[in-house]
């Protein structure tokens, strides 16, 4: 009895065609290529370390100089340059103006500044003082990809004391934003 089932089994899943495994969906009907085995080790190793050096994607670190620079053009105009270093003719810089990493820790306070004194238009035209916390967290971002780089610099030798005091400062001053936008919300809403 055995024999015929066998029989039967293996006849039934010759005559139908193996199920092709399903691919995920990809932006622009990109599609995922099969991994190659270990002949293409070689090319691996070579595609890795060409892309190390590139951390960041070009728009990415384009989009970041330019937040960068408009906090430094912001804290320029507002006459806020103790944390700032003047004169800098390296890249990136504003105007002649860049961060003064060796007060990392204090340059978060400055960023809060910023963030602070950024206003949104709503769209029936009046303003409010409460930015998005998406859109400011950027500015964050922005300046963090640039202490990474300068971490990554030989000449600086930047404090990582100094650096998580500035991760707390813009954290906390985000999260608390955070949690009156929503008690606004709240209020504003009629809940309790």
């Amino acid at each position: 009895m055995s024999s015929s089932s066998s029989s039967s089994s293996s006849s039934s899943s010759s005559s139908t065609p193996p199920i092709p495994p399903k691919t995920r969906k990809r932006k622009h009907d990109d599609v995922a290529l099969e991994q190659q085995g270990i002949a293409d080790l070689q090319e691996i190793k070579k595609r890795k370390l060409a892309t190390v050096g590139e951390k960041y994607a070009k728009k990415y670190a384009m989009s970041n100089r330019k937040k960068a620079g408009e906090i430094i053009d912001w804290l320029v105009s507002t006459k806020q340059t103790s944390n700032l270093r003047s004169g800098v003719d390296e890249e990136p810089h504003s105007n002649g103006w860049w961060f003064n990493w060796q007060k990392v820790d204090q340059i978060g306070d400055d960023v809060t500044l910023f963030c602070a004194s950024k206003l949104r238009m709503l769209a029936d035209g009046t303003t409010v003082a409460n930015e998005a916390v998406s859109n400011l967290s950027k500015y964050r971002t922005a300046v963090k990809h640039f202490i990474m780089k300068a971490m990554a610099g030989a000449n600086n030798k930047i404090d990582w004391q100094k650096v998580s005091t500035f991760d707390t400062i813009l954290k906390d001053y985000l999260v608390r934003k955070k949690r009156n936008f929503f008690c606004e919300q709240t209020k504003t809403s009629g809940k309790n």
